[in-house]
């Protein structure tokens, strides 16, 4: 299937690129428009962490793990999710032309400075309690 399917995107004259692995993942995403993916969870991260439009096509078994991450990340980010019975040229082709909106190419709205925010909180709280007072430095 692989090879059929470089073949195919040859024959259209079009500059894609298609990957089966890619060793330094974080600096080929960072230049990329948009990933096809399974979902495996250190893709997802960096695909979050850089930014870029994603369709995630999970593995469905033996576990879900795949599937449950793609589901819940879709309902919060710009990330799609196409079950693996759903997959197909239109679906693909689809996800590519969306890739040409200037919309599909925003950051995703998920938060991910979740460690600044934590200090955040536990220095609040401990203020809070009389644990410190407002003025304390604390080290980051």
């Amino acid at each position: 299937h692989y090879l059929r399917l470089v073949d195919r995107c040859r024959a259209t004259g079009h500059a894609v690129d298609i990957v089966d692995f890619v060793g330094g993942l974080e600096g080929f995403l960072a230049e990329a428009a948009g990933a096809v993916t399974m979902g495996g969870y250190n893709t997802v991260a960096e695909i979050l962490g850089n930014g870029v439009p994603a369709l995630i096509v999970p593995r469905e078994a033996p576990r879900q793990e795949q599937l449950l991450r793609a589901q819940r990340l879709s309902a919060v980010t710009n990330i799609e999710c196409c079950q693996m019975g759903d997959y197909g040229p239109d679906r693909l082709s689809g996800f590519v032309f969306r890739l040409q909106e200037p919309v599909a190419n925003g950051r995703h709205p998920l938060r991910l400075d979740g460690i600044d925010r934590t200090a955040h909180e536990i220095r609040e709280v401990l203020i809070g309690t009389g644990a410190i007072d407002s003025g304390a430095a604390v080290a980051s």
